[in-house]
């Protein structure tokens, strides 16, 4: 058995978990760039053919000879064990090199600067003095990322078509963490960004415009309880794309939590925020993942209380006051209605429905078998209606030319890149320049919306696809399963539409009709609900005939 072989493979697969995609790579050598006491960094990512290369490049305060010399081992570390560095665990670096072609480094201390080679995670030759024209800093050029893992490549066109959105998060939660580090962004030598944090919540707002392309306004928050401080900034979005937790310095990843506080914005809001953390240190927290997150922290109740009260803070200060309504009055029921409740009305119940007389031009009275049941006449013309207008719209796409227009940020640019074709299919044609959206053609069914209206539909229909919620393009000839990827402004116009062409109360109706409303209603595929989910009928009495 070839031990080495075996050896080698597994230290691959090893360093597959600590750095997992190219970001990874980008923000294990920025973040070790932060940690050198760098005030300005630079990164340039390239990408030719397969061949993905990264440089970084910063003026911190280099490594000496002797550090150099032993660089590259694993578990091997010049950094002090400090819950202010982003790590200290020293093995990124030689999972980079073991992961990729081959890594060359120069470093830079007291007026020397020496260079080192690698080929994989083997160094090439001795320490050799060369310039560098700083005072100190260090250079990583990692060559032909995943070189030694080809599969990983297949990956590259996708990652790298996203990777200036993830990029500007990573950047982002680095810097946010990190005041005072300017960070220079080029891909393909091509500018990208350039943030810098100035400190504080005021500098986390600019980052966010900046780096984000979030539009603001921005919201500081503040709380604590016992050994707990949580300070953020929140602002109000169409998505919840950028949502960031920190604590001590390093991110807090748990979807729990993020669920949670999503849910504490309401159903109809989102918002993106960062919050930061500061509690007593646990060890348990610093040692629960390789890539340096944390995913439960030990005083998660009491993180989860306090960031409660600060989107309450925010609920608060966003929401309209609204009047508030009195108690209910409820009149006690005959007891002549009291035998329905075990009452089941159904699609093939109705079909055996037989109208009786109409009531205050509102109900229709009718008899299913022994049961007298009252049906809602709004409700059930509604049913037919959006019933019929659904088939329409998802079988044909009348389309019509508008021009609306706005400003998205980064996360929603890419969005915007990456489903174009999906858009299309839905009547929505597009154009992009820079971060300025132009929507040319939309359907017919929105035409005459507001653009904000248009704007936020589409924007959501984008998160829909990104989360997978919708395919974009149903697979089905039915409207009935091709109605589940339509967008949701789209049903919501037709919900609306449904509800204004139905029956209207006060509307009286002739016998003929009501049985033809009711023969309608049969037909359709949910006749027991509206267009709102309200029912449309409901059991009022059961009586024996004699």
């Amino acid at each position: 058995m070839n031990h080495v072989r075996i050896g080698s493979i597994s230290d691959i697969i090893r360093s597959g978990l600590v750095i997992v995609d190219t970001l990874d790579v980008v923000r294990e050598l920025l973040e070790n760039s932060v940690d050198s006491g760098a005030a300005n960094v630079q990164i340039d990512i390239d990408y030719d053919g397969d061949c993905l290369s990264v440089r970084v490049e910063d003026d911190g305060a280099g490594m000496s000879k002797g550090d150099l010399s032993l660089l590259g081992r694993r578990n091997w570390s010049s950094k002090q064990v400090e819950t202010s560095s982003f790590g200290s665990r020293g093995e990124s670096l030689h999972s980079i090199m073991g992961l990729c072609t081959r890594t060359e480094i120069i470093s830079k201390q007291n007026h020397t600067a020496w260079k080192l080679h690698f080929v994989g995670d083997t160094s090439r030759g001795d320490l050799n003095e060369t310039q560098f024209d700083v005072s100190s800093g260090t250079i990583v050029n990692v060559v032909d990322v995943f070189g030694r893992v080809p599969v990983r490549k297949r990956h590259f066109k996708a990652e790298w078509r996203d990777m200036t959105t993830k990029l500007g998060s990573m950047t982002f939660i680095v810097l946010a963490c990190r005041p005072n580090v300017a960070v220079t962004l080029k891909r393909n030598g091509k500018l990208v960004s350039k943030g810098c944090n100035s400190g504080g919540t005021k500098g986390v707002a600019d980052l966010m415009q900046l780096l984000l392309g979030l539009p603001g306004p921005f919201f500081t928050v503040q709380d604590e309880m016992d050994n707990i401080v949580v300070e953020g900034v929140i602002t109000k979005t169409l998505t919840q794309g950028y949502q960031f937790l920190v604590m001590n310095g390093r991110v807090l990843e748990n979807r729990e939590l993020l669920s949670w506080v999503n849910k504490q914005f309401g159903k109809d809001r989102s918002a993106s925020f960062i919050f930061f953390i500061t509690t007593s240190v646990e060890e348990s927290d610093l040692l629960q993942s390789p890539r340096k997150r944390c995913y439960r922290p030990v005083q998660f109740d009491k993180i989860r209380t306090v960031i409660g009260r600060l989107v309450k803070q925010w609920t608060n200060r966003e929401s309209s006051k609204r009047q508030s309504l009195g108690p209910r009055r409820w009149i006690g029921a005959s007891r002549f209605f009291t035998n329905v409740s075990s009452i089941s009305l159904t699609k093939e119940s109705l079909i055996r429905c037989r109208p009786i007389c109409q009531v205050e031009n509102k109900f229709i009275l009718a008899r299913v078998d022994s049961v007298l049941v009252a049906l809602d006449q709004h409700a059930c013309d509604e049913r037919v209606i959006v019933e019929r207008l659904y088939k329409q719209w998802t079988t044909s796409m009348s389309v019509c030319v508008c021009d609306v227009v706005f400003v998205v940020n980064r996360l929603e640019l890419a969005l915007f890149e990456k489903f174009g074709a999906e858009l299309f299919q839905w009547g929505i044609k597009i154009e992009i320049q820079e971060q300025r959206i132009t929507i040319r053609q939309i359907s017919q069914l929105v035409g005459e919306k507001p653009d904000q209206y248009v704007q936020q539909g589409v924007i959501r229909f984008l998160e829909d696809l990104d989360l997978k919620r919708k395919r974009g393009v149903a697979d089905s000839d039915t409207w009935w399963t091709s109605l589940a990827q339509m967008p949701d402004f789209y049903q919501e116009t037709i919900k609306q539409r449904a509800c204004r062409e139905a029956i209207r109360f006060g509307k009286s109706l002739t016998n003929q009709e009501q049985q033809q409303l009711l023969n309608d209603l049969v037909r359709c595929k949910d006749p027991m609900h509206c267009a709102h989910g309200r029912p449309t009928c409901v059991p009022l009495i059961r009586w024996h005939d004699k």
